[in-house]
């Protein structure tokens, strides 16, 4: 897949499948899956050849 010039967002709630976050978030959620994703090799790579950086809200500074 090819990433448009310019800013694409992909939202992310990774995190451990805990009893806190099953309680406290209230969904169906894999939380797990997605931090899997986001630390994956693959995808470092596939963002990495598309030049594209890893921000958040804070380093945007928004």
């Amino acid at each position: 897949a090819q990433l448009a010039d310019g800013t694409t967002e992909v939202m992310l709630h990774p995190g451990t499948d805990s009893d806190t976050l099953i309680r406290d978030c209230r969904w169906q959620h894999d939380f797990a899956a997605e931090l899997a994703a986001a630390c994956a090799p693959e995808v470092r790579a596939a963002l990495a050849a598309q030049n594209a950086d890893i921000v958040n809200f804070q380093t945007r500074g928004l």
